[in-house]
């Protein structure tokens, strides 16, 4: 069994189309990603997986509204080291 846990602080801009869905709207619905930035670090138990504890990762989100309620949808993207190191020698 593998466990992880996710810790994501971000932000979400409460324009007119967002805030219908948190106040639940009758005329909700799905919005665009963009609207939702966040940072990721994950916590893991499976040793496999230890190198996302050293990983951050950023990611925009949207949510979806449907018949069966909502769904929250995020695209995540590893941050990498820059691999070309252009140093000056003064």
């Amino acid at each position: 069994m593998v466990y992880w846990r996710t810790l994501a602080p971000g932000i979400i801009e409460m324009a007119p189309e967002v805030k219908k869905i948190f106040e639940m709207h009758p005329d909700a619905a799905t919005v665009p990603f963009g609207f939702a930035t966040g940072q990721h670090q994950f916590l893991v138990a499976d040793p496999a997986l230890k190198k996302l504890e050293n990983s951050v990762f950023v990611s925009n989100g949207r949510i979806r509204v449907h018949e069966k309620g909502l769904t929250v949808e995020t695209r995540q993207s590893l941050v990498v080291a820059a691999t070309g190191r252009n140093e000056r020698k003064d």
